[in-house]
């Protein structure tokens, strides 16, 4: 088993996560008050190199601190951490936030707005051109 922690809420890269982790087994979505947990679950996972999952976990979008604090606590030999997601956490207003499950993804309504885009004034001699026709 790996994790993957996103700290946005963006729909794209939940589908994204999604689509590109049932490559590698389950895919179990939890929502954050900040983004999304992903836990990748397959038989054998576990037997890849720590080095492997890592690179697998940043292929996925795993937070870049996250990444970055462990690649040092690897260095100081400190591996007890390694991979960790938390189902709670106390947030800096003292109060307790949970993981909500996420039943179906592909369910979620993914839209997005297409910008509208302002259409550009005509100068003078074009619009000379446009009534000639």
């Amino acid at each position: 088993m790996f994790t993957v922690d996103h700290d946005t809420k963006s729909e794209l890269l939940l589908l994204k996560t999604v689509i590109n982790g049932s490559r590698f087994g389950t895919v179990d979505v939890r929502a954050t008050n900040h983004g999304y947990h992903y836990r990748i679950t397959k038989e054998g996972l576990g037997r890849y190199p720590r080095k492997t999952r890592r690179a697998l976990r940043a292929l996925l979008g795993d937070d870049s601190n996250r990444l970055y604090f462990e690649e040092i606590e690897m260095l100081h030999g400190i591996m007890d951490w390694e991979d960790t997601l938390f189902e709670a956490k106390r947030g800096c207003d003292r109060i307790w936030h949970y993981e909500r499950p996420v039943d179906n993804v592909l369910a979620l309504p993914f839209w997005s707005i297409a910008r509208a885009v302002k259409r550009p004034e005509l100068s003078r001699k074009h619009m000379k051109r446009r009534e000639k026709r």
